[in-house]
């Protein structure tokens, strides 16, 4: 298959030419960890005309002339973020805190996700939980899912999980479908335990006990202020100045450069350079990043075994929607989660600012197949369906579309659970470094800023 380069002094070379494919968290979190070991020829190839992958920002007045931003992609950055919030210290990014998680009961009525369940119920299923994860506290904290298939514990499904350790009285706070991750039977446990880490957990537990809660300054989630996608662009340009220093005529990132194949420039050879040829030009690497579903490598890489495609193959998407809408009330501010979800009913609704009525909402496509963006008639009876839900659940009897929706079509990249279980992640790291292709992104992770940009930290940390 070819050379596989690990970390050892010997293959270290600070001069090499590296490409990334993709300017997602996953992709700019790999180019600026490498630049802080000193690589400095680096190039990211994106096929959108901005940075940021999943996490888009934008900005929105409401019918006050209120503006803010809002995000229709990754938002919370929760208290075990540890990367994310290292990423904007370096950057000068503010924080703030975010509302608290509130569980729709209908009519208008909402309850703290917290405090949905008795107390009797919600405490001994919380220290049960407490105690699992702090067992498994190492292998959670891990991005990489190799060797999870080895202990049927973590690779089992989520409902198995919960079902067999009596946690039903956490669901609240297990927001699996309303994050776009699909059903409980389908999620391997140990990316739920990633949703909700130790720390998370205890910081939750904390927020309970007024003594103790003011001696923890990082909330249990944050808003970034400029917005996920402010943070990715602000090291993006840092990137740039980077890169210009040692060579100023040359661009870090490449935006509208859409990937078409990468083959390898001398196919004898083996450590051949490979040749990214994108919709613009090509360009030639000696090692290449891609940070993109690992289907999608499938798709470019011309010299990949059967096998490893065959494997590539089997990744799967959850697509998400986001959008969001001006109503005539202005709600709390909070993350409104929708447990007893019906077809053609959103997941979540997440009211960002207080100073304006403006929320998102989002829809997890995979089981709502009639009521797809671009189809039309769907389309209708989606909005239909959303204002009958507006206004018996949420307080709005009217609301205003605002424009810019996003459908995720590729949101969530995973593998079917039996796949999972059959230790795919195995096989497909020990391609990582073979003929110098490396990957990356959610994909080989979870759906998370966070993991996918420690994945890229793992990575960069034992191949660089």
């Amino acid at each position: 298959m070819g050379n596989n380069t690990s970390n050892d002094s010997s293959n270290k070379n600070f001069n090499d030419r590296i490409g990334i494919i993709g300017a997602g968290p996953a992709g700019i979190a790999a180019a600026w960890l490498l630049m802080k070991k000193g690589y400095r020829n680096i190039t990211i190839l994106e096929a959108r005309n901005e940075v940021g992958g999943k996490c888009r920002t934008v900005t929105y007045s409401d019918s006050e002339g209120v503006t803010n931003n809002y995000e229709l992609g990754a938002e919370y950055i929760t208290y075990a973020y540890d990367l994310i919030f290292e990423f904007m210290k370096e950057m000068g990014e503010e924080s703030s805190t975010a509302g608290t998680i509130l569980t729709i009961l209908g009519n208008g009525k909402f309850v703290d996700a917290a405090k949905s369940q008795p107390i009797y119920k919600a405490f001994p299923a919380l220290f049960r939980y407490l105690r699992v994860i702090r067992k498994y506290k190492q292998t959670i904290a891990n991005p990489s899912n190799a060797g999870i298939a080895d202990d049927p514990f973590l690779s089992q499904s989520s409902e198995e999980f919960i079902s067999q350790n009596k946690l039903e009285a956490l669901q609240p706070l297990f927001l699996v479908k309303q994050f776009g991750y699909g059903s409980f039977d389908k999620f391997p446990a140990i990316h739920l335990m990633r949703t909700l880490p130790s720390s998370t957990i205890t910081r939750i537990i904390i927020e309970q006990i007024p003594l103790l809660r003011f001696f923890w300054k990082r909330p249990i989630a944050s808003l970034a202020d400029n917005g996920t996608q402010g943070l990715f662009k602000k090291m993006a340009e840092k990137i740039e100045e980077k890169k210009a220093e040692t060579f100023p005529e040359m661009k870090a990132i490449l935006l509208g450069e859409k990937v078409e194949s990468i083959w390898k420039k001398n196919p004898d050879q083996d450590s051949s350079p490979l040749c990214v040829k994108s919709n613009k030009e090509t360009h030639e690497f000696d090692k290449v990043i891609c940070a993109v579903p690992p289907n999608i490598v499938k798709s470019l890489v011309t010299f990949l075994p059967l096998e490893l495609k065959e494997l590539m193959d089997k990744f799967k998407y959850n697509p998400y929607y986001v959008a969001c809408i001006d109503p005539d009330y202005n709600l709390e501010t909070a993350y409104y989660q929708n447990q007893e979800l019906k077809p053609g009913d959103p997941v979540q609704f997440s009211k960002r600012w207080p100073s304006s009525p403006i929320t998102a909402y989002g829809y997890n496509w995979v089981e709502e197949s009639d009521f797809q963006p671009g189809n039309e008639v769907g389309a209708q009876i989606l909005e239909e369906k959303l204002k009958v839900y507006l206004e018996a659940n949420m307080r709005i009897n009217s609301h205003t579309n605002l424009p810019g929706a996003v459908a995720w079509n590729d949101y969530h990249p995973h593998v079917p659970i039996e796949h999972f279980q059959a230790g795919i992640f195995d096989k497909l790291e020990t391609y990582q470094g073979i003929d110098g292709i490396y990957l990356a992104g959610d994909g080989m992770s979870m759906e998370s800023m966070e993991y996918s940009c420690q994945y890229s930290k793992q990575l960069v940390d034992q191949y660089f």
